[in-house]
């Protein structure tokens, strides 16, 4: 997998509490980044969660035409994933990139039933898997 740092909206951030990522993405313009070369937001646990309670960890990526992200729109959200399924290594979130983005992109992860005692993730946009499976041919060539 291909992990480009301009690409990273986060990377093994400590989350604790709901917050968003540590950076955003400027896209330049408002445009439809999932056109061309398919392109997928990763979520990765890179340390695995802990917390006294029954937290849970879910993750929005949001869209905004400013910085600030004063009016954020979310245009994929995860479901809420509790902390024993959060290790090392897991993916919160892995889907392609939607349509409709503005300009700028960042993620934002919602704690239920916080704080966390430990949870880091790195997080970012990332060439789309190659998930194809080769079978033989069936026929022969002679």
């Amino acid at each position: 997998m291909y992990i480009d740092r301009q690409n990273l909206f986060g990377q093994n951030q400590a989350v604790t509490v709901s917050a968003p990522s540590t950076d955003h993405i400027d896209c330049g313009a408002a445009r439809d980044i999932g056109n061309g070369t398919p392109l997928e937001i990763l979520v990765l646990c890179t340390e695995t969660v802990t917390a006294a309670g029954a937290a849970t960890v879910q993750v929005a990526l949001q869209s905004d035409d400013n910085p600030s992200f004063s009016s954020p729109a979310n245009l994929v959200l995860s479901d809420a994933i509790p902390k024993a399924s959060l290790v090392a290594g897991t993916e919160l979130l892995r889907v392609p990139v939607p349509y409709g983005c503005e300009r700028y992109l960042r993620l934002n992860f919602t704690i239920g039933t916080p704080p966390l005692t430990a949870g880091r993730f790195t997080s970012g946009l990332v060439p789309m898997r190659q998930a194809n499976t080769a079978y033989p041919s069936g026929y022969v060539v002679a």
